[in-house]
C-alpha cells in the first residue's frame, strides 16, 4: 500500500473512532441536561429520550450519528406513533443493553442486563449509587416497624397500579422518583431478606420476570413460532396478553425472552452498618 492511502486509512480511522467518542458524549450529556432540567420536563421528555436511545442504537454501530440526531430531535416529543410495542421495546433493549444500559436509570438499566445476559444480573450497591441510601433508610423504616421484608406498599404503589402505567410514565417516573425505581427494580421480597446480618443492614431477593402462566404461554407461542405456525403462535400470543397494560406486557415479554420461568439472579445487598439498637 503507498504510504498517502496508508496516511489516508488512517485518518479514517481516527475520525470515525472521534466521532464514536464525540457522539457517546454526546448522548451522556443529552440525558444528563433533561435530568437537570427538573422534574417538569422531564415527565414531558423522559419517555422520548428512552425511546429514542432504544431506536436509535439498533443501528448505533452502521451509523452512530444518526442515532444522536435522533435523540437531539426527538427530545421533548413524545407521540403514540413515537412508542413501540412491547415486544419490539424488550427486543430493542435485548439488542442494544451494551450501548444504552449506562445511560438508563437503574431500574431500566438492570431490565436490559437482565434481557441480554440470559436472566443473569449483577446488583450491587455501586450501581444503585444515591439510590443506596435511600434503599438504606426503607431497610431501616422497615425493620423499626418489625417487619423483615419490602412490599410494594414499601414504595407507595399498590401492585396492580405499578403495571398500568404506559412507557411514558414509566420512563419520566424512572428518571425522577427512587422510590418507583425500587419498586421496578426490587419490588416486594420473601419474608426474611430485609434484616441486620451481622451487624449490618442487608437486602437480599431474586430477580427475575417470573409471570407464570401467562409466561409459559407467551414460551409456547415462540415455540409454535419458530416451527412455522403462525396460526398457533398469534392465538396462544393473545391469549398470553390479553388485558394487560403496557408495562403488563413487557412483563410477560421479558420472562419470554429473557430467560425460563422460575430462574432469574439473586442478589444480596450490604447496605452498611445497623444503626444502634437494631437487630
Amino acid at each position: 500500500m503507498a504510504k498517502s492511502s496508508w496516511n489516508t486509512g488512517t485518518r479514517v480511522v481516527q475520525d470515525t473512532a472521534s466521532s464514536v467518542q464525540d457522539t457517546a458524549s454526546s448522548i451522556e450529556s443529552t440525558v444528563k441536561s433533561v435530568v437537570e432540567t427538573g422534574s417538569q420536563q422531564i415527565v414531558e421528555t423522559g419517555g422520548s429520550i428512552w425511546q429514542s436511545v432504544i431506536d436509535g442504537a439498533g443501528s448505533f454501530v452502521e451509523d452512530v450519528p444518526e442515532m444522536v440526531e435522533n435523540v437531539e430531535e426527538r427530545t421533548g416529543t413524545l407521540t403514540e406513533t413515537l412508542t413501540p410495542s412491547p415486544k419490539t421495546l424488550v427486543e430493542g433493549l435485548k439488542f442494544a443493553a451494551p450501548v444504552v444500559s449506562k445511560l438508563l436509570p437503574i431500574n431500566a438499566s438492570k431490565f436490559a442486563e437482565f434481557l441480554s445476559n440470559d436472566g443473569k444480573v449483577s446488583i450491587t450497591p455501586e450501581d444503585l449509587g444515591d439510590d443506596a441510601d435511600f434503599l438504606r433508610e426503607k431497610a431501616i423504616e422497615t425493620l423499626t416497624k418489625g417487619d423483615n421484608r419490602f412490599t410494594y406498599e414499601t414504595w407507595g404503589f399498590q401492585e396492580k397500579s405499578i403495571l398500568m402505567g404506559d412507557l411514558k410514565k414509566t420512563a419520566a417516573k424512572s428518571f425522577t422518583d427512587p422510590n418507583y425505581r425500587m419498586a421496578t427494580l426490587i419490588g416486594q421480597t420473601a419474608k426474611g431478606n430485609v434484616r441486620v446480618e451481622g451487624g449490618r443492614i442487608v437486602v437480599e431477593d431474586v430477580y427475575d420476570f417470573n409471570t407464570g402462566p401467562r409466561g409459559t404461554k407467551l414460551q409456547k407461542a415462540l415455540v409454535l413460532k419458530e416451527t412455522g405456525d403462525m396460526e398457533g403462535y398469534e392465538k396462544l400470543a393473545e391469549e398470553a396478553l390479553d388485558d394487560l397494560s403496557y408495562f403488563g406486557q413487557m412483563r410477560v415479554w421479558a420472562a419470554a425472552l429473557g430467560v425460563p420461568q422460575g430462574e432469574g439472579t439473586r442478589f444480596k445487598l450490604d447496605l452498611g452498618p445497623a444503626p444502634e439498637g437494631l437487630d
